[in-house]
């Protein structure tokens, strides 16, 4: 049994309609040549295919049941303006996804999921529509395809996004093979970001979401194969990790370890470990660099640099670690068999 929520308005006739916000129903009562039967139901009214109360399709989406004749002739009941409408599946032959593809009425909410993760967004609007724009291929290729629809809420400077299959939940919808788009209220922004997006065209902002509640895990907002290995185990050994974003300074971070992970699987060419000047051993450095830089301005109070083991012969490598702070942790693998267990737990024993 599916239920949706109709509401109760008046004409300018004073007429009271019933109206029901639908495409897939709307388009099955044509079929049925806008008729209808309609009763009492639990707490609602249950409406089947065929009999003799006519109903008028607007905008091919929205039925309008005009009923104030039927409330004077007792055949129905309605005590306020929303009202629960019961439809069968098999009689209208639709299902759930089929009637709920379309948000109705505002997606706001005050619910706050636990366990929110933070991440990266921005908001873009296009027709003076806003919609929200998020960078994930997993999320694309789970939106894609199944039905996900939002809620949402704010706090502070973050959109919370809430899977959900209420009414008035809008749907996520697949942009491009890396990102998904969901159009939010302009009530859910705030004026200085209004007025950003009408001058930029965008914003960058936050959202929080539950990532289980979308069948998400942090190892799938990493494609590098390393990367993920590593952080499937480190987050199996109950470490919190930082979802991913391309603007980070280093692959991995530990939450609330203020530790940070950076994994380079390259194998030196012929003359790499006995020069600075080529491009490999010149990543291999800048790495090295950049961690010794990070955890002295104390931006970081640990980093640790995974690097193949080819490389621990290297002249000036081995030079430059030599040189680098105590806080800098240099580790090698050959990234053969479980090398991120063995590399885990080391990591994991040394915050």
């Amino acid at each position: 049994m599916l239920k949706l929520i109709g509401k109760i308005i008046i004409n300018n006739k004073n007429t009271k309609l019933l109206v029901i916000h639908s495409k897939k129903l709307s388009e099955r009562v044509i079929q049925n040549k806008n008729k209808i039967f309609m009763k009492n139901y639990k707490d609602g009214l249950i409406v089947n295919p065929k009999g003799d109360i006519h109903v008028t399709i607007a905008a091919k989406k929205r039925l309008q049941i005009a009923i104030t004749k039927l409330i004077k002739e007792k055949k129905i009941h309605v005590k306020f303006k929303e009202i629960p409408i019961y439809l069968k599946e098999k009689r209208w032959g639709i299902n759930k996804e089929d009637i709920l593809s379309r948000g109705v009425g505002s997606p706001l909410c005050d619910i706050v999921p636990s366990n929110l993760v933070k991440k990266n967004a921005a908001v873009r609007i296009n027709n003076e529509r806003f919609y929200l724009d998020i960078s994930s291929k997993k999320l694309y290729e789970i939106v894609k395809k199944n039905i996900v629809k939002c809620l949402f809420n704010r706090i502070n400077d973050s959109i919370i996004i809430i899977n959900s299959k209420e009414l008035e939940s809008r749907r996520l919808t697949p942009h491009s093979q890396k990102r998904v788009q969901i159009a939010i209220p302009k009530e859910l922004l705030k004026k200085d970001e209004i007025i950003k997006i009408l001058e930029r065209g965008w914003l960058p902002i936050n959202i929080e979401l539950n990532l289980k509640s979308f069948n998400l895990e942090v190892k799938d907002f990493y494609s590098i194969r390393e990367e993920k290995e590593l952080v499937e185990y480190l987050t199996k050994r109950d470490t919190e990790i930082k979802i991913k974003e391309p603007s980070d300074p280093y692959d991995i971070l530990i939450k609330n370890k203020e530790t940070a992970i950076e994994i380079h699987n390259s194998s030196p060419s012929y003359g790499d470990l006995v020069t600075r000047h080529k491009i490999k051993p010149g990543m291999i450095r800048l790495r090295i660099l950049e961690a010794d830089f990070l955890t002295k301005m104390n931006e970081l109070s640990k980093f640790f640099l995974v690097f193949n083991e080819k490389w621990s012969e290297g002249k000036y490598i081995k030079e430059l670690i030599n040189k680098s702070n105590g806080r800098v942790k240099v580790i090698f693998t050959d990234f053969k068999d479980k090398w991120y267990e063995k590399i885990g737990n080391k990591i994991l024993n040394e915050i």
